[in-house]
């Protein structure tokens, strides 16, 4: 009988500031406080913010800046300066910020911020990391990493990412300079369609710069081919990774091939992301009866149209397993705190699906539910994870236009909340490492629920996903944005009904 089990590939990633950088001398610029790495200025620009400025002035900062201060999440000055910085960064903006800033109130220190990282990092922002390769057919091996984009930059391209299928806005000229120097095609002030297979050409590149690792990857592929059998690929990250964690590793791309890396040879392989912790997955729960379903759909910040349309598409997905009784669905919406806890507590769901905004500021992530005044309410991670800790999966996916909605810069990306929940104790996650069209995260949802229902693994479901994007879509736009998160260090399938 012909062996069609995956061949497991384990890559664990740790950050290493002690990689040789570039023999370059940081220019004064760089030393500067608009281009630190984000995490080493960004709660000292939010101080600056909140205690520098009243809240009239931070206003004008955010009318200069053409932000909609209004539209900014939280009732606070504390929490519109947070959110202005959050937007800021995920939009590459933070020397605009500052710019604007020293206009508007030059006394105050902002170029004289001292950061309080104790960090050797390489002085030119760069991410380094080792990687410790692991499979049966290779053994062990280690590589050195250098990241293609970090900081702002990675920012700016998970962006331009985003605007490839949510046709957005188009870029400022000074962002299209940096973009294009970047590598990514631009047409005038638009992203070219070739951005995701230019970034995942970079980003492989990158990973297969060490001959080490290249040369293991290539026996790996070689054997995949000889013995028809797909790479399961398995990514590992500590806590703390946060940068490494958010490179879209999905889209890994030999310039060689015609085809991304996961469906090389027309194989179809799989990508699991793995918190680093020392925990056991808990077991499956027995096939018996339907799988219990509970829809998070919060109002608040979501056009009514683009919500109606979202539900709209779920349900026609879901129906024939809803009919057939293999699923039962709840749903709140609108969805406050009290709420879900009360859906929580009377049935614990096997899998929870959220639509809706989510963001990761601050060390933490944290999802968007409502308030009953109809406001934001911003719940983070550490709350979630104690009331969603019995679930088996979650599933998140951001609506169509979440990230690029004017003056909205809180969104971000839920692969921020994907991780965090996960690292809290969530066994599985599925986030979007960008906004997701609505048709094909309700196109993607069916698929994955229909797998799982079927008693397949979550690595299959989302694998069988991918391949119907990747061949549906004309440009090719959403295919790698699902990501699943597995709080395991087991690298086998993992499946909600067994």
């Amino acid at each position: 009988m012909t062996d069609t089990t995956p061949i497991a590939l384990t890559l664990t990633f740790t950050p290493d500031n002690n990689i040789p950088p570039p023999r370059s001398t940081p220019t004064p610029a760089q030393s500067s406080l608009i281009d630190r790495p984000p995490q080493e200025y960004l709660t000292q620009v939010r101080q600056l913010l909140n205690e520098g400025l009243n809240k009239s002035e931070l206003s004008d900062l955010c009318f200069d800046l053409h932000i909609e201060y209004d539209n900014l999440p939280g009732e606070s000055k504390s929490d519109k300066a947070r959110e202005l910085v959050s937007y800021c960064v995920r939009r590459s903006r933070m020397p605009d910020l500052i710019a604007c800033g020293k206009q508007l109130h030059p006394d105050l220190p902002w170029d004289n911020a001292q950061s309080t990282s104790t960090s050797h990092a390489d002085p030119t922002g760069a991410l380094h990391a080792t990687i410790r390769w692991e499979s049966d057919m290779i053994g062990v091996r280690t590589s050195t990493f250098t990241a293609p984009f970090n900081g702002q930059d990675l920012a700016l391209v998970i962006q331009a990412l985003d605007r490839v299928q949510s046709g957005a806005a188009a870029f400022l000229p000074q962002e299209v300079t940096r973009l294009t120097h970047l590598g990514i095609p631009m047409n005038q002030n638009w992203v070219g369609a070739h951005a995701p297979q230019q970034v995942g050409q970079a980003l492989f590149q990158a990973l297969t710069n060490d001959p080490t690792g290249a040369q293991a990857l290539d026996t790996l592929k070689n054997m995949a081919i000889s013995t028809d059998r797909p790479i399961a690929l398995r990514l590992r990250f500590p806590q703390q990774a946060i940068d490494l964690a958010a490179l879209p590793w999905e889209l890994l791309w030999d310039a060689q091939s015609p085809t991304p890396l996961l469906f090389d040879h027309g194989q179809r392989a799989d990508c699991t992301r793995h918190v680093d912790l020392a925990q056991a997955l808990p077991p499956a729960r027995p096939s018996r009866g339907a799988i219990q379903i509970l829809a998070i759909a919060p109002q608040a910040g979501i056009d009514e149209t683009i919500r109606s349309a979202e539900r709209a598409a779920r349900m026609n997905a879901w129906q024939p397993l809803i009919d057939t009784g293999a699923v039962i669905m709840r749903e709140i919406s609108p969805a406050t705190r009290s709420d879900l806890v009360d859906a929580v507590q009377q049935t614990t769901p096997d899998i929870i699906h959220y639509f809706g905004h989510g963001m990761y500021s601050n060390g933490e992530g944290a999802l968007f539910l409502d308030k009953d005044d109809g406001t934001w309410d911003r719940v983070p991670a550490s709350r979630l994870a104690g009331l969603f800790g019995k679930t088996r999966l979650v599933v998140l996916h951001a609506c169509q236009g979440a990230m690029v909605s004017h003056g909205t810069g809180a969104q971000g990306l839920l692969t921020g909340i994907a991780p965090a929940l996960s690292a809290m104790g969530i066994p599985l996650v599925i986030g979007m490492q960008l906004t997701m069209r609505t048709q094909a995260a309700t196109r993607a949802s069916s698929i994955i629920y229909r797998a799982l229902v079927e008693g397949q693994s979550v690595q299959d479901a989302v694998s069988l996903a991918r391949q119907a994007l990747y061949v549906e879509e004309d440009d090719q736009a959403s295919w790698y944005v699902p990501v699943i998160y597995i709080r395991s260090r087991d690298t086998g399938p993992a499946y909600v009904l067994r």
